[in-house]
């Protein structure tokens, strides 16, 4: 994958706009606190942010959670579980203090199999119904979904 480049960026706008036109939320995170582009020959073909855990139990400055990856058309098979390596990579070199990477994939729309790849360990799969949205005039109750936390060391 030599053609293959991450590099981190800080530009909001640019990472916003991505993941509107790549991610299946189209919706980038609130906070991230670090974000990567992944360039094919010069050309940005890629999205991926982490951030501090959303769940407050975790620990906030030695784990980070990987929000969102977006990868554009068109790439080759095997594409985001190398760049999550080049990636986990380079927080490792350049935050030392990050021991633990988690994420949390919703199963109605990816499988997981990035960081089954990448060796992330599954801690749990649970199913989730949220009744909060349901309790008001003109909301709608979401569907129960599955969803499987992942970790690993960077």
């Amino acid at each position: 994958m030599s053609e293959f480049t991450s590099v981190r960026t800080r530009n909001r706008v640019l990472v916003s706009r991505l993941v509107r036109a790549w991610h299946s939320t189209h919706r980038a995170p609130q906070g991230w606190r670090i974000a990567f582009v992944l360039k094919r020959n010069g050309v940005t073909v890629g999205v991926s942010t982490f951030g501090r855990p959303v769940a407050r139990m975790e620990d906030q400055w030695t784990t980070l959670e990987h929000q969102r990856m977006a990868l554009g058309p068109g790439l080759p098979k095997n594409t985001a579980s190398w760049w999550m390596a080049q990636m986990r990579r380079e927080i490792r070199t350049e935050f030392p203090e990050v021991r633990r990477l988690i994420s949390y994939v919703d199963e109605t729309v990816h499988t997981g199999v990035t960081y089954r790849a990448d060796n992330w360990r599954t801690v749990y799969r649970a199913r989730v119904e949220s009744k909060s949205w349901g309790n008001r005039k003109g909301r709608v109750q979401p569907q129960a979904y599955a969803r499987t936390k992942f970790e690993r060391e960077p």
